[in-house]
């Protein structure tokens, strides 16, 4: 009741002059783009390039550590190998240690026959 009719008219009218304004804006517009196409840009690929260079050296410096980690792992023996290699080892030494311990009981052994013997051999005679 308190609010203003408009007429059909009225609201085409309107919508007439925004479209036109909107018409315009969009020449406008196209206008910028054309003129913005036709011009030449130059872009200096420079650092670009150096940016891209470094990233290749970046990535060949680490790609050449892990080749060398990894050549590392092949050379390195197995866990299992280095305790096989460690018992063998303990296990010779020990039979190394008793055989020398024999040895010198061997060699008293023979002194102390032989000295036998020959009280023996003096005793028979």
């Amino acid at each position: 009741m308190g609010e203003k009719r408009h007429n059909v008219n009225t609201i085409a009218e309107i919508l007439i002059e925004n479209t036109q304004s909107l018409k315009k804006n969009a020449q406008r517009f196209e206008d910028k783009v054309n003129e913005a196409m036709k011009t030449e840009l130059k872009v200096d690929s420079k650092q670009a390039e150096w940016i891209h260079l470094e990233r290749l050296k970046q990535e060949q410096a680490f790609l050449d550590e892990l080749r060398a980690l990894n050549k590392n792992r092949r050379l390195r023996l197995p866990n299992w190998m280095v305790v096989v290699l460690m018992l063998f080892t303990t296990i010779l030494l020990s039979f190394s240690v008793y055989t020398w311990n024999k040895g010198e009981d061997y060699a008293k052994m023979k002194m102390e026959r032989d000295f036998y013997l020959e009280k023996y051999q003096e005793l028979k005679k």
